[in-house]
């Protein structure tokens, strides 16, 4: 949908002010109708990851890099298995269990 046209004869400073404020009531919020999507579809804006906090101690979390370490196939995009979802799926079920 394309904005209105707005055409002014005889422009002084105040048809100024008025028309500023004519746009800003015309024309829409990009940011608000953002949020509004969002809040439908209750998800975040797709450029946000989302970020999970656990509570590890510094022993599990240590653990937890060498594990990664140990499996460059679920961080390193240079691997042909990188796109293997099922296994990389299965190596998260496993360090799960």
């Amino acid at each position: 949908m394309e904005p209105p046209v707005i055409q002014r004869t005889d422009a002084t400073e105040t048809d100024d002010e008025d028309i500023n404020t004519q746009k800003e009531a015309i024309l829409p919020d990009p940011q608000s109708d953002h949020e509004e999507l969002c809040a439908e579809e209750g998800s975040q804006p797709a450029d946000k990851k989302r970020k999970i906090v656990t509570d590890l101690t510094p022993e599990q979390e240590e653990d937890m890099i060498q594990w990664l370490r140990d499996h460059p196939v679920l961080w390193n995009k240079k691997l042909t298995d990188y796109k293997d979802i099922t296994l990389k799926d299965a190596l998260w079920q496993e360090q799960a269990n």
